[in-house]
């Protein structure tokens, strides 16, 4: 899949990239900065809001997630619910079903209702590629992803100039 525009679509984001220290942390900050000033569109999903409203999530990470629009919880239909089910046997493999069903829902909804997937989570980094495949979604890292829009955005400058 090729790298969409950033500019065009909703970025989803997962919860890990919101509250993990140093580049990429910066890299998401400016993604959210780039939300705040109607750059870019930037959403969250319902799973994602349920694991920051844990009382130990920090209140900053809290008032972030609060400004995002996100998705609600609806219900699947058979299409879509086969498509879950591949994306959670793929993020699965050997290990627990119950460890993975909410990884597997934040990508699918990312599938679903935007383009690219930010995240900073190993596991789901590992098998991006099918995942990819799989949902629709485009994932990537928050730098890959900001790296992208100013390349973007430098491609549009010259354009116009």
């Amino acid at each position: 899949m090729n790298f969409p525009n950033p500019k065009y679509g909703n970025t989803v984001l997962d919860s890990c990239v919101l509250g993990t220290p140093g580049a990429e942390h910066d890299a998401a900050t400016k993604i959210l900065e780039l939300a705040g000033e109607g750059a870019v569109s930037v959403i969250t999903t319902h799973g994602v809001i349920d694991e920051i409203s844990h009382p130990s999530t920090p209140q900053h990470i809290k008032d972030i997630a609060a400004s995002l629009i996100f998705t609600i919880p609806v219900g699947r239909n058979s299409e879509e619910q086969l498509k879950f089910q591949e994306i959670h046997a793929e993020m699965t493999g050997n290990g627990k079903p119950e460890n993975y069903a909410a990884d597997a829902d934040h990508i699918f909804e990312a599938g679903k209702y935007g383009r690219c997937f930010v995240t900073n989570d190993e596991r789901i980094l590992k098998k991006r590629e099918s995942l990819t495949l799989l949902s629709g979604a485009l994932i990537v890292r928050p730098s890959e992803w900001l790296r992208e829009y100013e390349k973007n955005l430098g491609e549009t400058i010259k354009k116009y100039n």
